[in-house]
């Protein structure tokens, strides 16, 4: 950069280091540099004898020599050009003594990468030459004052600047007469940072590296590296220091960003799992000693959250993420944290407050900020969210115990519908062990024959016969016992595990389906209904999964009926209507299940290849005291018919609701007033006793329920 280059010679037998060092010194520095080595002090002081060096580089111990001897000839034949010593570590003796016999810096081997060297070699350099300049001539001295290309100053023992080069002029945006004359405190953006100045040359007269911020004349902060020494007479006899100020502005604001990067979050800039941790513990750490600085946690995590980005993609993700950022932050004080922990989970940290009672009220505004409308790739969308709440107790002494406790108490909240919080309950913990443990056994299940079917039959509101089952599955759990699917099943769909669980479930139902069959126990007529659950419905390969059961136990495709929920379409509408058109063009039923209680719309059953509607049990429990209830059956069930496809009214359990049910004409009814879930040798019987005219009077008590059917 229109500078000569720095001549170094490297004195070291080691051949290895040697070789490092030429490598580190010529390896793209500016100014550039020319390394000469020698392995024994004969070869090094024929190289300075030859021509001049400006700086030495050399290990003490060389082949010819050892220890102190060695510097002192270096320093004889050097000619003024400073060497610098290579210890092992920082406080080897014979470096340390080195110093106080002439030698100008060392270098511990640890530090034997670019920038402590060529820094090193540079400033010893520059130094040097300022040293020399005011030993020889003040005009050779000049000159390098003028041409260095950091700022270089004179001051006096009163901090009056005497002298300042271009360079410093150049960097602050002062002229020499606006300097001149003035505190060295002008050009400092912290007064405590000329104090340590002050205080490292009054106890060893040298400064080097001392990192700074400084102001410009516009204001504008530096940051800077000084190097400074104090000087023992100045023109008219007073003492002062002189200084070297190296603008490392750039590069400071990389480790910053760098700094900054590695503990926020890159999408949204709240701190990271790593500074909420941090911040945190220190929470935990101050309320441990003082029990009356209370603080709060809070976890949240975004609903359905998953169904945006698969639905919209990833930058409608981040867009949400980044709005949600936004709110969380304007809910809470200055104090307070505000941390994402990954993907669309969000913890906040309540320091200071007064009450549980006060972070329920935040957590409330920010759920109802949370769910006001907004415009999401020119749609208009809705964000709800789940929060859990936990604080410091006698039960939790740790972070992780807090941030687990919000987390259980968040999954809570999300299991009951999500959109609100629920505050921490010991119970919790003992339900979310509980949970592990099924979840570790769930997975090993299957592998063990755990789960079985009951069949639950569904008859013809007009005949009374037994038209299908609805196959039911069960897990013999072998210390719990029995578990029903509301025990298990929505933690197989979080898992993934539903995926072949319902493969299991449907594989097994059409086998027990071709068995009845083939032993003339049922007829062709016989429908087989299984539940497809909504991550099944999702999944590429269920179609091919379905069609390849049905291949192997060799049943008609129109013999089997999947049963979905509203809540599964509705999880991703487009993919849903896809994976339903390819089952129907296999010739499989498909039934509408729970129809009523979820995002119930005329739009599904015109966009949806449905042939049944099922209406949910709940309607059906109200029908004794809820004319509302019956009106809406009634509704269902004529819509229905007006399609020209059938439903079914599951859940009767009691006379009276048969009795109500009758005018409304239902396709087909199923629950226990007829008969609960049967094993399949059960199931085969209750088929028996089913498939004819229930008219006349049946044996049974079985019968005589069949006959009031074929009365309605």
């Amino acid at each position: 950069m229109g500078y000569d280059a720095i001549r170094v010679l490297v004195a070291d037998a080691d051949r290895q280091r040697a070789e490092t060092l030429h490598t580190l010194l010529t390896a793209g520095a500016d100014p550039p540099f020319e390394v000469v080595s020698a392995a024994r002090l004969d070869d090094a002081v024929r190289a300075l004898r030859e021509d001049p060096f400006d700086a030495v580089l050399a290990d003490l111990n060389l082949r010819d020599s050892q220890g102190l001897p060695t510097l002192a000839i270096l320093l004889t034949y050097a000619g003024g050009a400073p060497v610098v010593v290579l210890s092992e570590r920082a406080d080897d003796p014979i470096p340390l003594r080195a110093l106080q016999q002439g030698a100008h810096d060392q270098l511990p081997r640890d530090q034997l990468y670019p920038t402590p060297v060529v820094r090193s070699i540079r400033y010893a350099v520059e130094q040097n030459r300022t040293e020399l300049a005011l030993r020889e001539s003040e005009q050779r001295y000049r000159t390098l004052f003028q041409q260095s290309r950091d700022a270089v100053y004179l001051a006096d023992d009163a901090h009056r600047l005497v002298e300042v080069n271009r360079a410093a002029m150049e960097l602050f945006g002062y002229s020499a007469e606006e300097l001149i004359g003035r505190d060295l405190r002008l050009l400092f953006a912290d007064e405590a940072d000329h104090a340590a100045l002050e205080r490292q040359l009054s106890a060893s007269g040298a400064v080097r590296e001392l990192e700074v911020r400084m102001r410009t004349r516009e204001g504008r902060e530096l940051w800077c590296l000084l190097a400074a020494t104090a000087r023992g007479q100045l023109a008219g006899g007073s003492s002062g220091s002189q200084g070297i100020i190296h603008d490392v502005t750039e590069r400071k604001r990389a480790e910053l960003r760098l700094e900054h990067d590695a503990l926020h979050d890159q999408l949204t800039g709240l701190p990271n799992r790593a500074l909420l941790m941090n911040r945190l513990e220190h929470a935990v750490r101050v309320w441990s000693r003082q029990p009356d600085s209370p603080f709060v946690l809070l976890f949240l995590d975004l609903d359905r959250f998953k169904w945006v980005n698969d639905t919209l993609g990833h930058d409608a993700g981040d867009q949400v993420l980044r709005r949600t950022a936004g709110l969380l932050r304007s809910c809470v004080r200055g104090g307070d944290t505000v941390g994402r922990l990954g993907g669309d989970e969000f913890v906040v940290l309540l320091e200071g407050i007064g009450s549980v009672g006060e972070a329920i009220q935040i957590a409330e505004r920010m759920l109802r900020l949370l769910d006001r409308p907004y415009r999401l790739k020119g749609r208009e969308f809705y964000t709800t969210a789940s929060i859990g709440i936990s604080w410091p107790a006698e039960r939790s002494w740790s972070a992780e115990d807090l941030i687990r406790e919000a987390d259980e108490a968040m999954y809570r909240a999300k299991s009951h519908g999500g959109g609100r919080y629920v505050l921490f309950d010991p119970a919790m913990h003992r339900a979310a062990v509980s949970r592990l443990e099924v979840e570790s056994d769930l997975r090993q299940a299957l592998g063990r024959e755990e789960f079985m079917l009951l069949y639950q039959p569904i008859l013809s509101m007009s005949t009374g016969r037994t038209t299908g089952f609805e196959a039911l599955v069960r897990w013999n759990h072998p210390r719990r016992g029995t578990l029903v699917p509301d025990d298990f099943v929505p933690l197989a769909e979080e898992t993934g595990l539903i995926v072949p669980l319902g493969l299991w479930v449907l594989r097994e139902a059409a086998r027990q389906l071709r068995h009845w069959t083939q032993t003339r126990q049922a007829g062709e007529e016989i429908v087989m209904s299984c539940n497809l659950s909504p991550r099944q419905l999702l999944d590429p390969t269920v179609v091919d999964q379905v069609a390849a059961i049905l291949r192997d136990e060799r049943v008609r495709p129109d013999r089997m009926m999947l049963e979905v929920t509203e809540t599964a379409l509705m999880q991703d509408p487009e993919q849903a209507a896809a994976r339903l058109d390819a089952l129907r063009d296999l010739g499989i039923r498909l039934c509408l299940d729970d129809f009523g209680t979820g995002y119930s719309s005329l739009a599904h059953l015109r966009r949806f290849p449905l042939d049944t509607l099922k209406v949910d049990r709940s309607f059906v429990g109200r029908l004794d005291h809820s004319p509302r209830d019956l009106q809406l059956v009634a509704t269902i069930t004529a819509l229905a018919r007006h399609l020209g496809i059938h439903s079914i009214i599951e859940g009767v359990e009691t006379s009276g609701q048969l009795a109500r049910i009758r005018s409304l004409r239902p396709s087909e009814v199923q629950g226990f007033l007829f008969a609960r879930p049967l094993m399949a040798d059960d199931a085969a019987a209750f088929l028996r006793d089913g498939r004819a005219d229930v008219r006349p009077i049946r044996r049974g008590v079985l019968g005589g329920l069949l006959q009031r059917l074929g009365q309605a």
